[in-house]
């Protein structure tokens, strides 16, 4: 399994953030270093891409869950 560098981002900045949650906002501004464009699915397109990569490593639930209406937090 190879990430993407972004990908690669997006875990790290998970694992140095465990058990909090992480808005959409703040995933964007500190992964791609821009202002959050609520109008684009960027940062959902690539947790799906990184849950998927992870999920073939652990088959039990994700490790990356959605809070409703919020963003993402590690499991």
């Amino acid at each position: 399994m190879l990430l993407t560098q972004k990908e690669f981002a997006l875990l790290e900045l998970f694992l140095h953030n465990p058990a909090r949650v992480l808005t959409r906002t703040e995933i964007a501004e500190k992964i791609w270093d821009c202002h959050f464009d609520m109008e684009t699915n960027l940062v959902d397109v690539y947790v799906a891409k990184l849950r998927g990569k992870l999920r073939r490593l652990n088959e039990t639930e994700p490790l990356i869950q959605s809070v409703r209406g919020v963003g993402y937090k590690l499991a």
